[in-house]
């Protein structure tokens, strides 16, 4: 499976996710250094492209019983580049602060 993304000048790019197999990405949004982040429910986690990178990383997950994301469903950036994951079967939005 590969993501694919129109950058700002509408460049189609591809983007290999290998590292990061995405089950059903239902959600995505870009950072201030254009990294690509997606919501992956099937697989209870999101994840992240970087902006150079073919690679995807999982950023968070539920794993084990502990929560951190259940069902992501969506991701949002807020005005202080804050990251926000909503969870569908949490029934809630968790908030991450990015380094």
């Amino acid at each position: 499976m590969q993501v694919k993304s129109i950058t700002d000048d509408e460049f189609l790019r591809t983007v290999n996710s290998t590292a990061l197999t995405l089950g059903s990405p239902t959600g995505s949004a870009y950072d201030p250094y254009e990294n690509l982040y997606v919501a992956d429910p099937a697989n209870d986690r999101a994840g992240k492209y970087c902006a150079n990178s073919t690679d995807g990383i999982v950023i968070a997950a539920y794993s084990n019983g502990v929560f951190t994301v259940n069902g992501a469903s969506s991701v949002a950036f807020d005005s202080n580049n804050s990251l926000y994951i909503s969870n569908t079967y949490a029934h809630n939005v968790a908030k991450f602060s990015l380094l």
